[in-house]
């Protein structure tokens, strides 16, 4: 008994504690090949993605305004404010934007007669790159 303890010690001396140092060159190599997103690098993430955003301008009551002008401004290195028309339907849709972290996009809309209230997320994306469906509520004035 006393020999395979002794036998065990110098396996974990000759094996293991080599094996051990190691180990932060694996778990280097690990956190490079995914690039750091699974372990909170989100930076890299948001830069990797893309954003884009549909939707409707309504009014509050579900009816479409039609040929609104909305607004999407996107903070980066200095903020940008992009333009989109809706159609005749109310309907929009953006660009997509590379690069952007969607917690610095801010979406408006205008039009005479009306006034913005809200934006209103209905689906978010499944899959990075995917489209951002968000309503506009505005609210006719008398």
């Amino acid at each position: 008994m006393l020999s395979v303890q002794l036998l065990s010690k110098g396996i974990v001396r000759a094996v293991v504690l080599p094996l051990m140092t190691l180990l932060p060159i694996f778990f280097t190599g690990s956190v490079l090949a995914n690039g750091g997103i699974f372990f909170g690098d989100m930076d890299q993430a948001f830069h990797e993605q893309k954003v884009s955003y549909f939707g409707t301008v309504r009014d509050r009551k579900g009816k479409a305004v039609p040929e609104a002008k909305v607004l999407v401004t996107i903070a980066k290195e200095k903020v940008e404010t992009y333009t989109i028309m809706a159609d005749k339907r109310g309907k929009y849709r953006t660009s997509s934007y590379p690069g952007v972290d969607t917690r610095r996009v801010q979406i408006f809309a205008e039009k005479a007669g009306y006034k913005f209230d809200e934006v209103v997320q209905l689906r978010g994306p499944k899959k990075v790159g995917d489209a951002t469906e968000a309503d506009i509520i505005m609210t006719q004035l008398p």
